[in-house]
């Protein structure tokens, strides 16, 4: 009596455009931690997101760009005016 191990070839070779996957499935990789840089950016976008929805006039610091509150002076130490941003208009277009 004798045992027999047989293996199967490696099709893929032959199909190189079909795509491959691994018999086992892989764990979900992990999401990295925010850097300062990246949440700075993302609240940033989100506070200029806020106002221009509101469609008022606001104010942005001419060296650094940031939404100022009324009144606020800019955290990079201008004592330059923050200019006045008017968000366009609505137009029929545009409306939900």
């Amino acid at each position: 009596m004798y045992e027999v191990i047989g293996t199967e070839p490696d099709l893929t070779a032959f199909e190189p455009e079909r795509p491959i996957r691994s018999a086992a499935p892989s764990r979900p990789q992990a999401s990295r931690p925010e850097t300062p840089g990246q949440r700075h950016e993302r609240k940033l976008a989100e506070r200029l997101f806020r106002l221009e929805e509101l469609g008022e006039p606001y104010s942005v610091c001419v060296i650094c760009e940031v939404p100022l509150a009324d009144g606020d002076r800019c955290s990079c130490g201008t004592k330059l005016q923050p200019k006045i941003v008017r968000p366009p208009s609505p137009t029929p277009d545009n409306q939900p």
